[in-house]
C-alpha cells in the first residue's frame, strides 16, 4: 500500500450559507415598483375572471 506524504485537504462546502438580502419596496427604482403594480393586477384580474368562469360552469351544471 501506497502513504501519500502530502494528504488532499477536501474543502467542505456551507450548508447554512447566509442568504442574500432582500430589497426593500422604497428602495426599489420608480419603474420596478410601477411594472410590479401593474402585473400584480393583472394576475388579480385573470384570477378573478377564471373564478367567475369557473362558478357559472358549475352553475350551468346544475341545472
Amino acid at each position: 500500500m501506497r502513504i501519500l506524504s502530502s494528504p488532499c485537504r477536501a474543502t467542505q462546502l456551507s450548508l447554512f450559507q447566509s442568504r442574500p438580502a432582500t430589497p426593500q419596496w422604497e428602495q426599489l427604482p420608480w419603474e420596478v415598483r410601477q411594472q410590479t403594480i401593474r402585473l400584480l393586477a393583472r394576475m388579480l384580474s385573470e384570477q378573478s375572471e377564471r373564478e367567475l368562469a369557473s362558478r357559472s360552469t358549475q352553475e350551468a351544471g346544475d341545472e
